[in-house]
């Protein structure tokens, strides 16, 4: 079944904050469930914002789901 999960991430810097943007694609024919995506990060780096992690629950066959964390300024 992981030939039919796509899975992409993008980091980029947006007026002087950190976005993380995850986004899944389930191609195959049964759901994935319990889904979480994670951000690790240096702390000294810069300060966090939000939680770390969100839960993004499943995704059914054919659908896919976009989600963005914010860290505050890089």
């Amino acid at each position: 079944m992981d030939e039919d999960i796509e899975i992409a991430a993008d980091v980029r810097k947006d007026r002087g904050k950190l976005l993380v943007e995850a986004r899944i694609e389930n191609n195959s024919n049964e759901p994935i469930e319990g889904i979480k995506m994670c951000v690790r990060y240096d702390s000294s780096d810069f300060s966090a914002r939000g939680g770390d992690c969100i839960r993004m629950g499943h995704v059914l066959p054919g659908g896919a789901q976009t989600h963005k964390i914010g860290r505050a300024h890089v």
